[in-house]
């Protein structure tokens, strides 16, 4: 049986040329994927402490209210 030609052989160990060819648009895509996954985790952080702030303030309105309605009607 002839063997293949050169360039359809590959190397002892590693992968035919045909998948090395994708090989670096996966890891592109694997860093693209991490990367976007990081930026979403930030965005979700940054919308929690707003969402924390917001209702902090919104205690503390309340707060300020209850203490208001104990100076009018006990003294």
């Amino acid at each position: 049986m002839p063997r293949p030609p050169r360039h359809v052989r590959s190397a002892q160990g590693r992968p035919p040329r045909r998948w090395r060819r994708w090989q670096h648009s996966a890891v592109a895509l694997v860093v693209f994927l991490v990367a976007f996954l990081l930026f979403l985790l930030l965005l979700l952080l940054g919308l929690l402490l707003r969402l924390f702030f917001l209702l902090l303030r919104l205690f503390f309105l309340l707060l300020r209210f209850l203490f208001l309605l104990l100076r009018v009607f006990i003294f």
